[in-house]
C-alpha cells in the first residue's frame, strides 16, 4: 500500500500544508488524505474560532509539535484551510502528517 501524497509548499519560514476541517463532529481525529489535504475532524463547532483553536491543539497532538509552531494562513472562515508548520522542509512535514494519520487510527 503506498502511502496518500499531500499537497506541500515549502517556504522560507517552513512548510505549508492542506487541511480539510470537518468541525462539530462527534469525535476528534485525524481522517486521512482527502484530495491532497490532511482531513481533520473536531468535535468544536465553526463559531469565533472555536475549530480552528481545536484543529491546532489536535494537530500539534498528533504531529508531535508544540502549537506555537502551527499557524492557520488561509481558510479561516472555511473548511479548507493552508497551515504552515515553521522551521520544517517538506520531507520533515510529510512524515510527521503520516505520523498523524497514524496516531488516529
Amino acid at each position: 500500500m503506498s502511502l496518500p501524497a499531500f499537497q506541500l509548499l515549502p517556504g522560507p519560514h517552513g512548510t505549508v500544508f492542506h487541511v480539510r476541517l470537518s468541525p462539530g463532529s462527534s469525535r476528534e481525529r485525524v481522517v486521512g488524505e482527502y484530495a491532497g489535504a490532511l482531513k481533520v475532524s473536531v468535535r468544536a463547532p465553526a463559531e469565533k474560532g472555536k475549530a480552528n483553536a481545536a484543529l491546532v491543539k489536535l494537530l500539534a497532538k498528533a504531529m508531535g509539535v508544540e502549537r506555537k509552531s502551527l499557524a492557520i494562513i488561509s481558510g479561516e472562515t472555511s473548511r479548507a484551510k493552508r497551515i504552515l508548520l515553521r522551521g520544517r522542509d517538506a520531507q520533515q512535514t510529510e512524515k510527521l502528517l503520516h505520523r498523524a494519520m497514524d496516531e488516529s487510527s
